[in-house]
C-alpha cells in the first residue's frame, strides 16, 4: 500500500507543475489580450480624434517667436514712451528686460507651445499616425483659407491665426491681460479663469495650476471646403501643453464633445502638478471643464 502510495505521487507531482505552468501561461496570455485589447481601445479614440489632422490631412501652425507680438497688450509701450521721453534709457532697458523674463517664464514667448507640439509628433508617432506639417506666422494672415484641417498651437498673444480664427467662431474662452498677465476670460458669462496659480503644497513641496483652451470645429461649421480646425491655446505657463495632453489623455470625452455639439465646442483645460520640497515632479493631472457649443455660422 505504501508503495503503491508513492507512486501516485511520483506521477502526480509532475502533472501539478505542469497544471501549474499552464495555468500561469493562460492567466499571462489572458492578461497581454486584456492590455492589449484596451490599447486598441484607447488608439482607437486617439486615431479618431487625431486622424483627420494627421500626415497630409493637416497642418499645424504656431505662432512666431517674436517678443514684439506681446507689448502692446500689455501697456508696456505707453510706459516705454514715457521713460524713452524723459531720458531715462538705462531705466526703459531694465523695464523691459525684466517684463521679457517675466513673459519668457509665463511661457507666451512660445515655450510651451513648441513642447506642446514636440508632445503632439511624438504621440502620433506612438499611434503610427504620419506628423502633419508644420509653418509658422509672424503676422496675421485674416485666418488661413485652405482645404487641409488646421492644428493652431499657442495662444492669441503669440499666434495670430488663434485670434482670427477665434473672432471668426466667435469663441467666449479669449486670452485677458489682468495686472500685466495673461489669464482667460468667459465673455458670455462674464467669469474669470484665474492665471497660473502657484500653492503650497503637502510636506513643505508645491503645487502649480496652469489653464488653456481647447477649441474644435468641423467642416460643416468652417464653411464648405473650408478645413475643420483645432485651437489649442494657453495662457500663463504651460496652458498650451496642457491642452494638447488633454487631446491624448481627455479623448474619449473630446470625441463625446464633438458628437454632441454640431457646430463645435470650446472648453477649459486644467494642469496640476504637484512638486516635492525639493522641486521633483511627484504627480500631474490634466482634465477639462465647462464645455460650451459653439454658436452656428
Amino acid at each position: 500500500m505504501v508503495t503503491n502510495l508513492a507512486s501516485f505521487a511520483d506521477v502526480s507531482a509532475p502533472r501539478d507543475v505542469l497544471l501549474n505552468l499552464v495555468a500561469a501561461l493562460m492567466g499571462f496570455l489572458i492578461s497581454q489580450f486584456w492590455r492589449v485589447a484596451r490599447l486598441r481601445l484607447s488608439f482607437r479614440g486617439l486615431r479618431g480624434f487625431w486622424g483627420v489632422y494627421a500626415g497630409k490631412c493637416g497642418v499645424v501652425v504656431f505662432g512666431r517667436l517674436e517678443a514684439q507680438l506681446l507689448l502692446p497688450s500689455s501697456g508696456l509701450v505707453q510706459m516705454l514712451d514715457d521713460v524713452i521721453i524723459e531720458g531715462r534709457h538705462e531705466e526703459a532697458a531694465a523695464r523691459l528686460a525684466a517684463y521679457l523674463v517675466q513673459q519668457e517664464n509665463s511661457g507666451l514667448i512660445g515655450v510651451a507651445d513648441l513642447e506642446a507640439y514636440a508632445y503632439i509628433i511624438a504621440r502620433l508617432d506612438e499611434i503610427n499616425l504620419s506628423s502633419p506639417s508644420s509653418y509658422a506666422l509672424s503676422r496675421p494672415t485674416g485666418a488661413i483659407d485652405s482645404t487641409t484641417n488646421l492644428v493652431l498651437i499657442g495662444g492669441e498673444d503669440v499666434n495670430p491665426e488663434t485670434k482670427a480664427w477665434m473672432d471668426r467662431l466667435r469663441c467666449t474662452y479669449r486670452n485677458t491681460i489682468v495686472g500685466e498677465k495673461n489669464s482667460i476670460s468667459d465673455s458670455r458669462y462674464e467669469q474669470l479663469v484665474p492665471h497660473r496659480e502657484s500653492l503650497d503644497g503637502a510636506s513643505g513641496g508645491s503645487q502649480v495650476i496652469d489653464y488653456g483652451v481647447i477649441v474644435w470645429a468641423p467642416e460643416e461649421r468652417s464653411g464648405e471646403g473650408r478645413p475643420s480646425v483645432l485651437i489649442l491655446a494657453g495662457a500663463q505657463g504651460l496652458g498650451t501643453l496642457a491642452a494638447a495632453k488633454a487631446t491624448f489623455g481627455q479623448q474619449h470625452e473630446l470625441l463625446r464633445r464633438q458628437r454632441t455639439y454640431r457646430y463645435g465646442f470650446e472648453c477649459v483645460v486644467r494642469c496640476v502638478r504637484e512638486f516635492s520640497a525639493t522641486e521633483a515632479l511627484m504627480s500631474e493631472k490634466v482634465d477639462v471643464f465647462w464645455p460650451k457649443a459653439l454658436p452656428p455660422s
